[in-house]
């Protein structure tokens, strides 16, 4: 049996410190998704080349609140491109977007607050808003791409079970926004999370694919860390997925950020830098996993979408250990690569 391997990028603006600074507003796709430099677009086309490269398909999971603000035409550009690029394509939101729109027209008619509504979380919401934003999403999505979205990811994998609700009410049968590092962090199913760490299930008549974290050594965080090469050197990650193989399990779920590429100088992205770093491991996991093809399939959830018959029976899950060192040696290049100059 193969594993299925999920490489999933969250896709989205950013604020661009617009809440703090009001001569400021949130990031167009040209700099926060496209990542446009001198040297290149470093953002989505970078990663849909090495995918290419490999014969490889990811799941995009596109942020659509942010065409409130920046217009549908800038998400519209995003969702061209990648679509173009024959890549999967999903829903993702971030409601601060919406919360900020919201501001603007307060702001415009004389009645904002001078402490505006800006939570982020779509678990910081009760059920029928959350439906409401999801809607809305959805609605925008559509617009997007002409068709409707099968699987949905939360912004800052903040979901409940009530999202889950909301889920299928719109008819999404997938989601992927459980990560345990955010359980209590950032609202990431905090009060009934799914069954076990790194175990498919479904819940509400939604299948859930929770984020793929391994047991690191070190006292960081929450004793795990999640399978971003962002975040883990390759070592890690391919020790994560030789255990996920061998004890049986049927999905990882990788997550990547269309940003991860670059290194900004400011919040303001005034300049962007090659986050070299992040390039290679990035490369060189997907080399790891062409050379493997033979333990491990790289599959989008629109393909589980099509095929639901791959999410039946039993997902046996596994922690992988990580040990220290390799977590320690990491832990040490990434304090170097984080200056801007490196």
């Amino acid at each position: 049996m193969r594993t299925a391997v999920h490489i999933t990028i969250d896709t989205e603006s950013s604020m661009g410190g617009a809440w703090a600074y009001p001569d400021r507003r949130p990031l167009p796709a040209s700099r926060h998704v496209f990542c446009e430099t001198p040297e290149g677009a470093l953002g989505i086309p970078l990663i849909c080349d090495e995918l290419e490269r490999r014969g490889m398909r990811g799941t995009f999971f596109v942020e659509t609140l942010a065409g409130l603000v920046l217009g549908e035409d800038d998400t519209r550009q995003v969702t061209d491109f990648l679509l173009g690029r024959g890549q999967d394509v999903q829903l993702h939101i971030h409601p601060t977007f919406r919360h900020y729109r919201d501001h603007l027209r307060a702001v415009d008619a004389g009645t904002a607050e001078d402490e505006p509504w800006e939570c982020d979380q779509v678990s910081g919401h009760d059920e029928e808003t959350q439906l409401d934003l999801l809607r809305d999403a959805a609605r925008l999505f559509e617009r997007a791409t002409g068709h409707v979205p099968r699987a949905f990811r939360s912004g800052g994998f903040a979901a409940d079970r009530r999202t889950l609700r909301c889920l299928r009410r719109i008819g999404i049968g997938i989601d992927s926004s459980y990560n345990p590092i955010y359980r209590h962090s950032n609202a990431s199913f905090p009060d009934d999370p799914p069954p076990a760490t790194n175990q498919v299930a479904r819940s509400e008549a939604v299948w859930e694919l929770p984020i793929t974290v391994g047991r690191t050594g070190l006292a960081e965080g929450v004793g795990r860390t999640h399978t971003d090469v962002t975040s883990i050197s390759n070592a890690e990650m391919e020790r994560i997925l030789e255990a996920a193989h061998a004890g049986g399990m049927r999905h990882v779920v990788t997550i990547f950020h269309c940003f991860s590429t670059v290194k900004p100088r400011d919040i303001f992205y005034s300049r962007l830098r090659p986050n070299r770093v992040v390039i290679r491991r990035l490369q060189r996991f997907l080399d790891y996993l062409q050379r493997n093809e033979d333990r491990f399939e790289v599959v989008t959830f629109g393909d589980l979408a099509d095929e639901p018959g791959r999410l039946a029976g039993e997902h046996p899950a596994v922690i992988p250990d990580l040990g220290v060192w390799h977590p320690a040696a990491r832990k040490v290049v990434q304090a170097v690569n984080n200056a801007y100059w490196v």
